[in-house]
């Protein structure tokens, strides 16, 4: 059990090291082009592929009274567009209850600035626990902060049709909100996710300003 707790506590360490919310770097990089996150049918495409894959682990931490199990991890890869067997490991990242627990870093993000990312979220298990599509979301937000500091914007996030939903529901939960015909815009702001699921529905979130 102490073993556990001091990976615990090492995983907290680098998350805090590395990890910073979405209304920090909002307030520092306000003068993002008014393309950004334009959209695959607006931008002309993407260059790179970013993907999530969630899975709750049920061993994890199971030990007399626990508080940190069920666990759900991510597991984000990247690789170059149609180049699947070029797949390396960006990082991993525990949560539970969509909140993160900690992270681990494999790669630096070093994509060549300006270059158009594709986020693909995919789930292990054929049907997801709700904790997966929070932990899902808290993902995607993560890979899009790496990719605004970087200056590479994130075209598309693709999902599984049963994922569409339950994950624009946890986006919004954490302040992302619909843009439609009838949003103000001056309420709305060059901050945005275009989601799209397999069946092609689609929905625009916008972080406010």
């Amino acid at each position: 059990m102490n073993s556990e707790r001091k990976r615990i506590s090492q995983k907290r360490s680098a998350l805090s090291a590395v990890v910073g919310t979405i209304t920090a770097i909002l307030a520092i990089t306000s003068g993002a082009p008014a393309s950004y996150g334009a959209g695959p049918e607006i931008s002309g495409g993407y260059d790179w592929t970013f993907e999530i894959v969630t899975e709750r682990l049920t061993r994890q931490f199971d030990y007399p009274g626990s508080q940190l199990k069920p666990v759900e991890k991510t597991v984000i890869s990247f690789y170059p567009k149609n180049k699947t067997d070029d797949k390396q490991e960006y990082e991993s990242i525990w949560f539970k209850n969509g909140q993160p627990l900690g992270l681990e870093r494999k790669h630096k993000f070093d994509l060549p600035k300006g270059e158009g990312i594709r986020v693909k979220v995919k789930h292990k298990n054929a049907s997801p626990q709700n904790e997966e599509y929070k932990a899902a979301a808290n993902a995607v937000e993560r890979v899009f902060l790496d990719a605004y500091l970087n200056k590479n914007p994130v075209e598309i996030v693709e999902l599984k049709n049963p994922a569409f939903y339950p994950v624009s529901n946890a986006l919004q939960a954490r302040n992302w909100n619909i843009l439609s015909d009838t949003t103000d815009t001056a309420l709305s702001s060059t901050i945005n996710l275009h989601l799209k699921s397999e069946d092609d529905t689609k929905q625009t979130l916008y972080y406010p300003n």
